[in-house]
């Protein structure tokens, strides 16, 4: 979990258009629902005749794409100035001010990630990791330093500023479409509907797994039964890791129930540091159980029951779900192929699987209409799938256990890694496909 935004990836969640109802992120501007997207003007000869009527199409098209890059650019200096003020603060030495005007650029983020997304994966990571930094010590670290912020929120800036250059500079005429050149009609109609209704349920049925399968992981830790207690995190951890993206819209859940000691200033020792991984710690790193981990058990079991509360009263949409499913991927060839998110009992098998079951179920309810748009890219997604999936499986017990990650080599990892990467780059196209993109 990277705790910069966790807008998913990750792959990320607008809250300010949220209003319960998961909204469409990633590869989506987040600007406007899909339905409210402005006609598309066609470009092939079956809705234009002759040379003049398919230069004019084209030329639309064109403007459109020009308008399109204008705006990303635009909202990306707008947010932007929140950086500057929060820079101007700290050479006043006004913490409070700069922790105000950081906060303002943290809560926009959400809004704009999708066109740095759709124009770069890498530069949108690269974003991602200088907030992680910058908003631990400014949002989290009550004792934090101009000094210690200054050389942070640097880079921060800096990667940000060159990501706007680069999208305003690589191609003729100064600027490179955040969106994809031509537009799809949006999907819409009963079946579309009804493919959403699967997702709802299914979601929403492993937030009811999670609270479940908590409550024995937490029952196990206040018995001090460690071998119950390994055996009852796996379960609980997977049900976690497929409604994650779901989790990442309510961040201050998302902190307290999967947060990783980086992300607070005393680390391991932090007393806020709260959820499923301190306890991880107790029982693979420390091998002990005392009324210090009955307190996070309890916390663990309170918090989550809350998510599961909050997730269920959301809309799910199809852009959203979709977009959803694709920072699933994202984050697991962005941070997870590293084997930090489950540095103690190394069960990060768990987590992939748990990312990729949640992401195919998403994409296979909607795979039909990808595949009548695009049979090429339906077939490119389903291969994907198959051959992580197929990488996967030696690595699990006939129980279902997965290895221990940190015996997997380098070069294991990196062929792992790229699987995934051309899993996500495939699923990057799915909701422009559909027509999904504001």
């Amino acid at each position: 979990m990277n705790l910069s935004v966790k807008s998913i990836a990750r792959g990320v969640l607008a809250t300010g258009l949220l209003s319960l109802s998961l909204v469409a992120c990633g590869d989506n501007t987040a600007t406007a629902p899909a339905a409210a997207t402005a006609p598309v003007v066609a470009t092939t000869a079956a809705t234009t005749t002759g040379a003049a009527g398919t230069t004019a199409a084209g030329a639309t098209t064109a403007a459109g794409t020009a308008q399109d890059a204008t705006k990303a650019i635009q909202a990306l200096n707008d947010l932007g100035k929140n950086l500057d003020e929060t820079s101007a603060a700290l050479q006043k030495n006004d913490l409070a001010a700069a922790k105000a005007a950081y906060k303002k650029f943290d809560d926009g983020w959400d809004d704009v990630e999708g066109y740095v997304q759709q124009f770069d994966r890498k530069q949108y990571q690269a974003i991602e990791e200088a907030m992680t930094p910058v908003g631990r010590e400014l949002l989290r670290n009550a004792n934090t330093t101009v000094a210690t912020v200054t050389p942070l929120l640097k880079t921060l800036s800096d990667t940000y500023n060159n990501t706007i250059k680069q999208m305003a500079g690589t191609a003729p005429g100064g600027t490179r479409s955040a969106t994809p050149t031509t537009k799809a009609a949006a999907i819409s109609g009963p079946e579309l509907d009804a493919a959403t209704a699967k997702v709802d349920q299914y979601l929403k049925g492993k937030a009811d797994k999670l609270v479940t399968n908590t409550q024995a992981f937490v029952t196990a830790v206040k018995s001090k039964d460690i071998a119950g207690a390994k055996a009852a995190y796996q379960q609980a951890r997977f049900n976690y890791e497929g409604v994650e993206f779901l989790a990442e819209s309510f961040t201050d859940m998302d902190v307290a129930i999967d947060a990783r000691p980086d992300d607070f200033p005393k680390g391991e020792n932090d007393p806020t540091w709260t959820g499923f991984h301190p306890l991880e710690k107790a029982i693979w790193a420390d091998g002990k159980l005392d009324a210090n981990t009955d307190k996070l058990a309890d916390k663990l079991i309170a918090d989550v029951t809350k998510l599961r509360d909050q997730i269920k009263s959301m809309t799910i949409n199809p852009a959203g779900a979709i977009a959803g499913a694709a920072d699933l991927i994202e984050e697991i060839q962005s941070g997870k192929i590293t084997g930090e998110e489950e540095r103690y009992s190394h069960s990060d098998f768990n987590d992939f699987k748990a990312n990729l079951a949640s992401a195919k179920f998403v994409y296979q309810a909607y795979a039909r209409f990808v595949k009548q748009r695009n049979a090429s890219l339906d077939a490119d997604v389903t291969a994907a799938f198959g051959e992580i999936e197929t990488a996967l499986t030696p690595y699990f017990s006939a129980d279902g256990v997965a290895v221990d990650y940190s015996k997997l080599n380098d070069n294991a990892r990196k062929a792992l890694a790229q699987k995934v990467e051309a899993l996500a780059d495939s699923f990057s196209k799915v909701n422009g496909t559909l027509g999904l993109n504001a």
